[in-house]
């Protein structure tokens, strides 16, 4: 319980101090994700199952959101699980398809979790009779939690994006997660290397659904 509390006073801390951070620094972003996801026909094969995921984002400060949707086999390979999956990424610029990687490894109270997106885009959202097309972009994810109860953990989180036909970075950002059964809230710095010189922080608020 002593544990608990002391992650609640940090997650609190840090709430209440990146405001004043981000005033300073002249850049901030508040986001709210929710995520679901279902593994499906577990039953029929040994260690192989099939995995849908969705996440959808929303951003508070300039309200871009997108929707990210996975499904593919999920192979299990002792405390490994490895996801070959298709992803479909839709938002306000237009829809991509590609694939996805993910490693996913939870040994006593470890987890760490490792996604690779390529986004091949095939829809643009603007009109006209050669609408121009978003551009090939690629995605990574990594965490690394140790939970210090069943369902309250703390860690490490970085995202990286980025143009794959430009070679041009869109955003990395890293810093803690903190996980509270169903609810996750990563405060990162986000070094927007496609902006030079606006650093921003920010915190991100995860729902988990049931």
């Amino acid at each position: 319980m002593k544990k608990i509390l002391l992650v609640m006073a940090v997650v609190f801390s840090l709430a209440l101090g990146l405001p004043v951070i981000a005033k300073e620094q002249n850049a901030s972003r508040s986001q709210i994700v929710i995520t679901a996801s279902q593994a499906f026909g577990e039953d029929r094969i040994e260690n192989l199952a099939g995995y849908a995921n969705a996440n959808f984002l929303y951003s508070l400060n300039d309200g871009y959101s997108y929707l990210a949707a996975y499904v593919g086999p999920r192979i299990t390979v002792g405390n490994c699980n490895i996801y070959l999956m298709g992803v479909s990424f839709s938002d306000p610029y237009g829809w991509s398809v590609g694939p996805s990687l993910w490693l996913e490894i939870t040994q006593d109270n470890i987890y760490f979790f490792l996604e690779g997106d390529y986004y091949a885009p095939w829809l643009s959202t603007a009109g006209g009779e050669n609408p121009i097309l978003p551009p090939h972009q690629y995605y990574g994810y990594t965490e690394f939690s140790i939970y210090l109860s069943e369902t309250n953990a703390i860690g490490v989180t970085a995202e990286l994006s980025g143009s794959a036909m430009e070679d041009r970075g869109y955003e990395f950002a890293f810093g803690p997660m903190f996980t509270f059964n169903k609810i996750k809230l990563w405060t990162f710095y986000d070094t927007t290397p496609d902006i030079p010189g606006n650093d921003l922080y920010g915190i991100r608020f995860i729902y988990v659904l049931p």
